[in-house]
């Protein structure tokens, strides 16, 4: 769940800040590809947002990735919650980057 603030940010600003959770992304692939692309004002064929949720989904983005050197690294488990259990970011991270919010004017 995102800090209050960082959450109001994204209400204050929606025409700017599209908030997704990567569970819903996990969850809802399609869905997520077709609020993607309304945000960004973009007019997606159904059988495209098709093609991009299977080229998305973990096996076949590894297989994508790793076929490049050193791009492998850039994955993960893929599973939802990891990001807290190894704590990819801390609470100095969030932070910072609620600095850098209210430094850009946004908070």
């Amino acid at each position: 769940m995102a800090p209050p603030r960082l959450r109001a940010v994204s209400q204050a600003h929606p025409q700017q800040v599209l908030w997704l959770h990567y569970e819903h992304m996990v969850a809802h692939p399609t869905r997520c590809i077709r609020q993607l692309a309304g945000f960004l004002e973009l007019e997606v064929s159904e059988a495209a947002v098709g093609r991009i949720a299977a080229a998305v989904q973990m096996e076949e983005a590894k297989r994508r990735y790793l076929s490049h050197e050193g791009m492998g690294m850039m994955l993960k488990r893929g599973e939802c919650g990891v990001w807290a259990e190894e704590k990819y970011f801390s609470e100095k991270d969030h932070a910072s980057f609620e600095v850098r919010l209210e430094i850009a004017g946004h908070l």
